[in-house]
């Protein structure tokens, strides 16, 4: 199931790039086939200029930014991007975008966060059937 917000903000930031005569690639979906790509988003570029990689993140809450993978980070807890896009998605309003440099993040901002996830194989219909329950 696709994530909204996030879908929402990487259309908002795509259209703000846009609109600053950058051309944009998604590629969120080479990233298996292309490890380099790993810890972003978008690249974006101008005709002559060097390309620029953006991390976007979505939130539904203002001032808030959304948790990172450790992927987004190298081993020194620097963005991997360029830039990491928080773009608020509030109720009746236009999206609003923060653009923020690699070099304003700082590692004593990033906290160490360890979680689980499960494999793909229990998060299948013939896994997962036997246990819906009815209402």
């Amino acid at each position: 199931m696709p994530n909204l917000v996030q879908e929402q903000a990487i259309s908002a930031v795509e259209d703000y790039l846009e609109r600053k005569d950058y051309t944009v690639e998604d590629i969120r979906h080479s990233k298996q086939k292309e490890p380099q790509h790993r810890g972003y988003t978008l690249v974006a570029s101008k005709a002559g200029g060097s390309p620029i990689t953006i991390n976007v993140k979505g939130t539904t809450k203002m001032w808030g930014i959304p948790d990172v993978y450790v992927t987004e980070f190298d081993d020194d807890r620097r963005l991997v991007a360029d830039y990491l896009y928080v773009v608020f998605i509030l109720k009746n309003q236009s999206p609003r975008i923060c653009a923020i440099p690699r070099d304003a993040l700082k590692s004593d901002d990033i906290v160490e966060k360890h979680n689980y996830r499960f494999k793909g194989r229990i998060k299948k219909q013939e896994t997962l059937e036997r246990y819906l329950v009815t209402s």
